[in-house]
């Protein structure tokens, strides 16, 4: 077919969104990743050695409540009489959230300095925040 051309083929508005999230990182897919591999540990040093304690209290109420679906909780304790620690944990998975939590606050906390006063971590089925400032609505602490 002589002076005949293909139509062209461009993705749809969706999929080239897509395609340009997905370059810049700003998402991922998750398949991509082994299951509960962890993402880059984020800790905040500081100079307050009370913040980790209560912080480490903090996961353990969150991983031992027993949580049977997907879910978030916050939380706060008094690091002294100045400082509050405020937390946070997600739950993606209905199976191994206690687990999960458990698992990744110890890495986290082995991996983070004695006096650091911030820190994050998470994989594809829970993460865990603690910060020395509120980084959630005060609506949402549960004690």
């Amino acid at each position: 077919m002589a002076g005949s051309k293909a139509a062209a083929v461009y993705p749809s508005p969706a999929a080239t969104l897509m395609i340009v999230l997905m370059a810049t990182g700003i998402i991922c897919m998750q398949g991509l990743r082994a299951a509960n591999s962890v993402w880059p540990i984020a800790c905040s040093s500081g100079v307050d050695p009370a913040v980790t304690p209560c912080a480490r209290k903090l996961a353990a109420n969150f991983w031992t409540a027993g949580y049977k679906s997907t879910v978030r909780k916050t939380g706060q304790c008094a690091a002294s009489p100045k400082t509050a620690v405020y937390g946070e944990a997600l739950c993606h998975t209905r199976h191994t959230c206690g687990g999960c939590l458990r698992e990744l606050t110890a890495q986290l906390f082995s991996a983070c300095p004695l006096d650091a006063i911030g820190g994050h971590i998470n994989n594809s089925d829970c993460s865990f925040r603690f910060e020395i400032y509120p980084f959630f609505l005060k609506k949402d602490v549960k004690d």
